[in-house]
């Protein structure tokens, strides 16, 4: 049976490389993001379907997946 401060120093070091992961994700998007802009034409309406359409929902999937993620690294350190 592990002792109370092994258990929470394996959940700590589980959910830094579940944060790791996210934030390698979030500064992918950042680094394709401003590429992606310089193609596409300036003023037109893409521009804004971009951040607005295309950005918001990888946002909320890297948010979601991310918890998911933390959770089950919880429930499976706690068994």
């Amino acid at each position: 049976m592990r002792t109370r401060e092994s258990l929470t120093a394996a959940i700590m070091r589980s959910q830094l490389r579940e944060a790791l992961r996210t934030l390698a994700v979030v500064a992918a998007v950042f680094a394709v993001l401003p590429v992606l802009l310089a193609v596409v034409p300036r003023g037109s309406g893409a521009t804004w379907a971009i951040l607005g359409v295309g950005v918001q929902p990888v946002w909320v999937a890297v948010a979601w997946w991310h918890v998911r993620r933390a959770e089950r690294v919880e429930r499976g350190l706690r068994r």
